[in-house]
């Protein structure tokens, strides 16, 4: 009787709750055999399978021969062509020259000079599709500050951009008379006197005694920053133009009157610059 005891039944009763409890977990095991999910995942895989068959399938060309003896595809053929290598990219034309230095021999290049803000270092030698690998790309940057000509400007931001963006900011000539004529026009509101459509006469306040008329070129010669700071920048002309309201201070104006010739001096000042400092490279410009 002690072995049935309270101690007896409890220990009984823990055996039978144990032996249920393990039951339903066995049922919930079989319930969710992996084997139901992978019958499951083999047959998504084989339905992929043979919808990516049938796509290549699709995609296949069909060839065959007709009654006139000539061959007939159903698809256009492209044949996979090489990737060609990347080219190095650099901004400037003394890294250009450096890694041009650092080119493999066993590859012969030479320098294409394409236009006054591309350089290129590529293969002598095509390959079988009739491509030239690129070695080295100087570019100049997209973001490199420009003047902006064509455009009217009050005097204050015209001035601003001919001492910053010009070569020529401390010894040119017209350089300078024009900055100190817009300087004078910005200091008070001023008027045009005269413009015969060949020059402009500009009456500018010299303090509250007396004024002064000066004329102004209608052509000047200047070298703004237009390709790699590593060589002299083209000097061109530019029509200067002033105009005037009412009242108001007037707006300045320079439009590029060379034709677009500043580009070809650009890549000989280029060409030049390659053969001091790599007289032995090829050059095609």
């Amino acid at each position: 009787m002690g072995m049935h005891g309270a101690d007896g039944n409890s220990t009984v009763s823990a055996g039978i709750m144990g032996a249920t409890q393990f039951n339903s977990l066995g049922g919930l095991r079989q319930r969710f055999q992996p084997r139901s999910l992978g019958a499951a995942a083999n047959e998504e895989e084989s339905m992929l399978a043979e919808f990516v068959n049938k796509i290549v399938t699709l995609a296949e060309p069909s060839v065959r021969v007709e009654e006139d003896g000539r061959v007939y595809s159903d698809k256009p053929l492209r044949e996979v062509q090489v990737q060609l290598p990347t080219p190095v990219e650099v901004h400037t034309l003394a890294g250009f020259r450096d890694l041009y230095k650092l080119h493999d021999n066993r590859e012969p290049a030479f320098i294409h000079i394409h236009n006054y803000a591309n350089v290129w270092l590529v293969a002598k030698q095509t390959d079988e599709w009739n491509r030239r690998a690129g070695f080295v790309r100087a570019e100049l940057p997209d973001d490199t500050p420009r003047f902006q000509f064509g455009t009217w400007m009050d005097p204050e931001n015209f001035v601003i951009g001919l001492m910053t963006l010009f070569e020529d900011s401390e010894y040119g000539t017209d350089h300078k008379k024009i900055v100190k004529l817009v300087s004078s026009l910005a200091a008070e509101a001023v008027s045009i006197s005269q413009d015969d459509g060949f020059s402009q006469t500009a009456v500018t306040r010299q303090g509250m005694v007396s004024k002064n008329e000066e004329k102004v070129s209608p052509r000047v010669s200047l070298s703004p920053y237009r390709t790699f700071h590593d060589v002299a920048q083209p000097r061109s002309d530019f029509i200067l133009r002033l105009r005037s309201r009412q009242g108001q201070t007037p707006s300045c104006a320079l439009f590029e009157a060379d034709a677009g010739a500043w580009k070809y001096d650009a890549i000989k000042n280029i060409r030049e610059y390659f053969q001091k400092e790599l007289p032995d490279a090829e050059i095609v410009a």
